[in-house]
């Protein structure tokens, strides 16, 4: 019994070599796709909307999160390249990034990132005359020395002035 299953599974391979030979190589060519460094995985990073220092610093986190796998998949292939997973992952390691409007896959090898810098909008002065500057999406960024030409608000309750503290709310 076991000698007519076997010939009966070679036969079986024998009459289908044709369906059997197009998957083994819709399999390989796939592996090729993702796999292969040269076709299809991501070689130049265009940052747009900011000012160079910060355009390096986008650029190195997009290469952080590029080098990085899904399960086993590279991040650097452009067809496997999560645009949402690498906005999050800049907003989340780039605190001078106040968002991240679009990311464009260029294909083969190209990623455009538009991003807007969080920038000083006014200053806060809190509880015993601290000054902190306060950014255009409400963050404390740094406290400030002394105030300038900026809009100066003073708070009479109590709020802490923590830099990368959520000052404003957006409700």
């Amino acid at each position: 019994p076991t000698r007519q299953k076997l010939l009966g599974a070679f036969r079986l391979l024998i009459r289908f070599w044709k369906v059997w030979l197009l998957a083994l190589l819709a399999v390989g060519l796939g592996f090729l796709v993702i796999f292969y460094k040269p076709l299809l995985f991501v070689s130049q990073v265009d940052v747009v909307g900011v000012d160079r220092g910060l355009e390096q610093e986008v650029k190195q986190n997009v290469a952080d999160y590029i080098s990085t796998t899904h399960w086993f998949l590279p991040q650097a292939n452009i067809l496997l390249l999560s645009e949402i997973n690498l906005r999050h992952y800049i907003l989340e390691h780039n605190k001078a990034v106040w968002k991240v409007e679009k990311v464009e896959k260029k294909y083969p090898h190209r990623i455009v990132v538009t991003v807007a810098e969080r920038t000083q909008a006014f200053i806060f002065r809190g509880q015993n005359n601290q000054l902190a500057y306060i950014a255009n999406d409400g963050t404390v960024l740094e406290a400030a020395q002394a105030e300038s030409g900026a809009l100066s608000i003073t708070w009479l309750g109590e709020h802490s002035v923590t830099p990368g503290n959520q000052f404003v709310t957006g409700q």
